[in-house]
């Protein structure tokens, strides 16, 4: 739902994806790596995974992918610096696009870090 959001304010987001190099077992891990996180979540977790599906369907080979690229890097600092905040904390970008706290916890940092920077300009 976050996409489709920056979709509908017209804001250029990067080329989606096609799931060429692949495979299912990939695939189904993310799933079920994402549906133990969301659990996890409590309450809030249900509300994840529409944003998840958007993601995996555009992006399937950088939210498979065991390191967070510049795709998803810039995805989270549009998601989260546009707005979409209000609905969408860090903690949740972590449960959707990480595969273990360590691996994505760099990129949501620096997000952070760039909103902080562009905040005292």
């Amino acid at each position: 739902m976050s996409l489709s959001i920056l979709k509908k304010k017209s804001i250029r987001l990067p080329e989606p994806e096609t799931p060429d190099g692949i495979s299912a077992q990939d695939i189904i891990h993310k799933i079920n790596s994402f549906i133990t996180r969301s659990d996890l979540a409590g309450p809030q977790g249900e509300f994840l995974e529409a944003d998840f599906l958007e993601l995996l369907v555009n992006y399937p080979k950088s939210m498979c992918n065991h390191h967070l690229g510049d795709k998803l890097q810039l995805l989270i600092a549009l998601i989260y610096l546009d707005g979409c905040q209000a609905r969408m904390s860090l903690k949740n970008m972590k449960t959707i696009l990480a595969n273990g706290k360590r691996l994505h916890g760099s990129g949501v940092n620096q997000v952070n870090q760039n909103r902080v920077s562009h905040t005292n300009r």
